[in-house]
């Protein structure tokens, strides 16, 4: 008897290994058994094991150490692999769909053509884990684990699902983890994704150190509330309607050719130092943001929203604002140099007169200016640029009389300044201070309040087509005795809302009478300087 049962354990045996491949028999540590659907194989010790198309569907191999062994071609679906432990193996074209590996460890694993949708990875400790060749592991979840050098190559896992996991060295090259959701997990060191496929993916409350995506889809991806330290969006990358809502990003590199950036939600978040020159970027909200020393040079960022947000010494050099919104932003040492602000807002914007190290001690807000370059008629038919008016000059005036220039409250050929650019329908433009006063919808009022639509002029009113606001060279303003004057076709008055017209004018009178007669300028100009700024 004893020796029938020896002969029928040694033919199992060898049946095994013709059916399974393995280079040693895979007993459970539960007892001299081998695995099988749905069976008790757990606390198992392999070593060196190589197994091959083999059923293990619902296997419990729970507490089992793993070393050296490879699974290929085989199924392990809704297996229980908890509290396992892995050590230099390799699963290879496997199901391990809804098998769970939770509370278990693995170290130098290889994942290649597995699949491991609804597959659970909770509670792991993991070094060195490589996923390629198509793995497919739809809806898997990765929580509360810590894993150090991730490597996933040409996979698919979308929806994947990571929270409360800590990461170290992760890397992902052309695979797809479209509508992934991540949550409160940190990557530390190193994240880096490229040719991959991140679309429609949440990142939220996350902390990234040292993040680089290039070549990359993350349209409409959520980075809400994480904080991306070293973030760099290179090449190639699409961003369009995501979200970095209240998300700290200090220094981040939005600089890339063949990207799309617009639609991109910024509300409250921290862009300190950061860099998106060159880049699209219209139609952003970047509302009640912190930009400062942000750089957006030759960018596009049209009907973009800056308002309420800090731009202390931001730079926007010849980039492209038009309809933008900065509305009681803090625009201080901002540089706005050759930039296209058509049609842009700037309300109650602060640090205006700043703007690019200007050589104004005052805010170019409130002074009645222009610039060097705005042209006045004079009166035997030329035409004189503010720069080289001179007083005595006579000029056309808005009751269409040539009245002598008496005297420049303002007359400085250098430094850049803040002024609004009004457009006609029919082809005027001119360039002044915001609270410089010219005639709108027939009254005379400050330049800040025309807007689209509105009447423009007094001797030959046109409809206003475009509001915006320019940097342009030179600060100047002349005062003639009439107390207007015609510049750049449209009329003007020579007075700030500083103090009332009627008494601006008062003041200046003994001024007026003094040049008529030929004397000296005397005090009263001087003071009255101080009372008519633009």
């Amino acid at each position: 008897m004893g020796g029938y049962v020896l002969g029928l354990w040694i033919c199992l045996g060898y049946v095994g290994r013709l059916s399974w491949g393995q280079s040693a028999l895979p007993l459970c540590g539960n007892g001299p058994a081998m695995p099988s659907p749905g069976g008790q194989c757990n606390g198992s010790a392999w070593s060196g094991v190589t197994v091959r198309s083999v059923n293990w569907t619902g296997v419990n191999l729970e507490g089992s150490q793993m070393f050296s062994v490879e699974i290929l071609n085989s199924s392990l679906r809704k297996a229980s692999l908890k509290g396992s432990q892995w050590t230099g193996g390799v699963i290879n074209a496997t199901d391990l769909s809804e098998a769970s590996f939770s509370d278990g460890e693995f170290q130098s694993m290889v994942f290649g053509g597995v699949m491991c949708d609804d597959g659970e990875f909770d509670v792991m400790t993991i070094f060195r884990w490589s996923v390629t060749d198509d793995t497919r592991c739809l809806n898997a979840k990765v929580r509360s684990s810590n894993a150090t050098m991730i490597q996933v190559d040409n996979s698919f896992l979308p929806m994947l699902k990571v929270e409360g996991t800590y990461l170290k060295f992760f890397t992902m090259k052309g695979s797809n983890m479209a509508q992934a959701n991540w949550f409160q997990t940190q990557v530390d060191s190193q994240l880096d994704v490229s040719s991959s496929n991140l679309t429609g993916s949440f990142f939220v409350s996350c902390d990234f150190a040292n993040a680089t995506f290039s070549e990359s889809d993350l349209s409409k991806t959520s980075f809400a509330n994480s904080t991306i330290l070293a973030a760099a969006f290179q090449s190639g990358v699409l961003l369009a309607n995501s979200s970095f809502e209240s998300s700290v990003l200090p220094g981040a590199s939005f600089n890339s050719t063949r990207t799309d950036f617009r639609f991109l939600d910024f509300r409250n978040a921290n862009l300190t130092q950061a860099s998106f020159p060159g880049v699209d970027i219209s139609y952003g909200n970047f509302a009640r943001s912190t930009l400062d020393q942000a750089l957006f040079d030759g960018a596009v960022a049209t009907w973009t929203n800056f308002s309420y947000s800090s731009l202390v010494g931001a730079s926007f050099a010849g980039a492209n604002l038009f309809g933008s919104e900065f509305t009681g932003a803090d625009l201080s040492n901002a540089d706005f140099r050759e930039a296209n602000t058509t049609s842009a807002v700037f309300t109650d914007a602060k640090g205006m007169g700043s703007i690019n190290g200007s050589t104004d001690s005052g805010s170019s807000t409130n002074r009645a200016c222009f610039p060097g370059d705005a042209v006045v008629h004079l009166e035997d038919g030329s035409t004189k640029m503010m720069k080289e008016l001179n007083v005595g000059d006579h000029i056309l005036t808005d009751s269409g009389v040539f009245s002598p220039v008496f005297y420049f409250s303002h007359r400085l050929q250098e430094g850049l300044f803040h002024f609004i650019e009004i457009h006609t329908s029919d082809n005027r433009r001119i360039h002044l201070s915001p609270s410089h006063k010219l005639f709108v919808n027939g009254r005379l009022q400050e330049a800040k309040v025309a807007r689209v639509g509105d009447s423009l002029g007094r001797l030959k009113p046109g409809v206003i087509s475009s509001v915006a606001h320019r940097t342009l060279q030179g600060l100047f303003n002349p005062h003639t005795l009439e107390g207007s004057l015609v510049v750049d076709q449209i009329e003007a008055s020579c007075y700030t809302s500083a103090v009332p017209t009627n008494l601006a004018h008062s003041l200046l009178a003994f001024e007026r009478l003094i040049f008529q007669l030929g004397f000296p300028r005397p005090l009263t100009a001087l003071w009255i300087e101080g009372l008519s700024p633009s």
